[in-house]
């Protein structure tokens, strides 16, 4: 299990107690690259003699072909396989629904509380690329030239670089590394996609916990700014105006509704209404706190808490 496409693996997380429950289950979770390892992107990848769009997520793509092809030698139905995910996760979940190479790899879907982080354009992201590649010394030349660079970079050099762009020292609109819509893997917005009907038809779960939000301070214009950088201040002030004060108990309970909503919670209705059209589909609400970090607020990946036996993120 990664956070945020930038952190965390699978080693972290009791599976255990799923297979004491349901025995006849069998848990596969994998590795894929992460941050700039996993989703490095300029218009240049677009001829992958420089680099890939989308790595991390092609590592999730020969995951699930890895199970369809050897689940059997484990037990497993090769036809039954689902997949699941908590936030980035979740996402991860929504765009192997909308991916063609992925539709064919698994029969059902779990997207636990959907980060629903949009997926900027490779032109959106090469500020991004410009800056880790000359923080990372390697600033100067072709992108080919900075390529060579970077795969010969140190380790340390290249981690320093793709922090220090969440730390405030990179000035641009799409400061994370996170999935880019490449033309080929993704050919659409999720939201949009799904309302098309083009993604995979198959029994879904999805729900969200009661107050989260993945966004962080108090003022929810930066927030939303923050999250979804290319919204206009006019459609910021208009969404907000749809959230008054006097109609929740607090400031912090309006910015979390504000923000979570469209941050997560939305995630419920964006793919819960279009799967229910064609497949068995349930959504959820989450409602029980995780005791060790609040006794009232039901928070982001509160959940996780109770399905790893008491284990919270790193």
């Amino acid at each position: 299990m990664q956070i945020g496409y930038v952190y965390g693996n699978p080693r972290n997380w009791p599976f255990d107690g799923w297979i004491k429950q349901s025995p006849n289950v069998i848990i596969v979770s994998v590795y894929y690259r992460l941050d700039s390892f996993g989703f490095l992107a300029t218009p240049e990848f677009a001829d992958p003699t420089y680099g890939d769009f989308n790595a991390g997520f092609t590592d999730q793509i020969q995951a699930l072909k890895w199970v369809k092809s050897y689940i059997s030698k484990f037990g497993g139905g090769p036809t039954k396989v689902t997949i699941n995910g908590q936030s980035a996760g979740a996402s991860s979940v929504e765009l192997h629904m909308i991916a063609d190479e992925s539709v064919q790899l698994f029969s059902g879907a779990i997207a636990q509380s959907v980060d629903r982080t949009p997926l900027p354009t490779p032109d959106q992201q090469q500020p991004l690329f410009q800056f880790y590649a000359s923080y990372a010394g390697c600033g100067t030349g072709s992108v080919a030239q900075q390529m060579e660079c970077l795969r010969n970079a140190s380790i340390s050099a290249l981690a320093r670089a793709q922090d220090a762009a969440v730390q405030g020292k990179f000035s641009g609109l799409y400061n994370t590394f996170h999935p880019v819509l490449d033309g080929v893997l993704f050919t659409g917005y999720p939201t949009k996609k799904f309302q098309r009907g083009e993604f995979a038809q198959v029994p879904l779960i999805v729900g969200a916990t009661s107050n989260e939000t993945l966004s962080s301070g108090a003022n929810i214009s930066l927030a939303l700014k923050d999250f979804f950088p290319s919204l206009t201040d006019a459609v910021i002030q208009e969404f907000a105006r749809l959230y008054p004060a006097d109609d929740l108990n607090s400031s912090s309970q309006q910015f979390q509704v504000a923000t979570g909503e469209p941050d997560v919670i939305c995630g419920r209705q964006a793919m819960g209404g279009p799967s229910s059209l064609y497949s068995n589909t349930w959504t959820y609400r989450y409602n029980t706190p995780n005791p060790t970090i609040s006794a009232d607020i039901v928070t982001h990946a509160a959940e996780n808490w109770m399905m790893f036996d008491g284990t919270n993120t790193g």
